[in-house]
């Protein structure tokens, strides 16, 4: 998705690939409106994995410590409720949203703020069945938010790396 700028062939091949991670990375907290770093206390799944291709999960997280943006409810009990949808094109059955999000783990998190129509229930993205009621701070789906690398949030803390690497790691051009 990357593409290295033309004063950029003395780099090694690591830093090329480090670099184009990086750049990455950055793309997505920008995007992101929310993040936070927290640790995860349960994962489950809201859907049957089995009867849809956009499975839902209720991830919770404490201790949480909000990066940038706002969890309006987290800031008083540092817990965060956030639903996840993901793409599975049937290989996920049997696995649990645990395999990803293990309990007791400190992760860091790009979000969205809940765009429910009503903020305190979760609907399956295909049928528009309710699977959740309760607290919702936030939201991500297959394409956005998830997951952030450790790496990703050093670049978060230093805008001096962030700098170079848009200086120096030019955007790929649609061919």
């Amino acid at each position: 998705m990357w593409s290295q700028s033309a004063a950029s062939d003395e780099v090694s091949a690591e830093q090329k690939r480090r670099n184009s991670e990086d750049r990455w990375s950055i793309y997505r907290l920008e995007r992101a409106p929310i993040i936070f770093r927290g640790r995860v206390v349960s994962a489950r799944d809201l859907s049957d994995i089995s009867k849809t291709n956009i499975p839902t999960s209720l991830l919770i997280f404490d201790r949480v410590e909000i990066l940038k943006g706002r969890l309006f409810t987290a800031a008083r009990d540092r817990k965060a409720f956030v639903i996840s949808e993901r793409w599975c094109d049937g290989s996920c059955a049997g696995r649990k949203a645990t395999a990803d999000w293990l309990p007791g783990k400190f992760v860091g998190v790009a979000a969205y703020p809940n765009t429910f129509a009503d903020p305190s229930k979760a609907a399956e993205a295909t049928t528009k069945r309710v699977v959740y009621r309760g607290r919702i701070d936030a939201m991500f789906g297959p394409c956005d938010g998830g997951f952030l690398s450790e790496r990703a949030l050093e670049l978060l803390a230093n805008p001096d790396e962030v700098a170079r690497i848009k200086r120096e790691v030019a955007p790929r051009r649609a061919h």
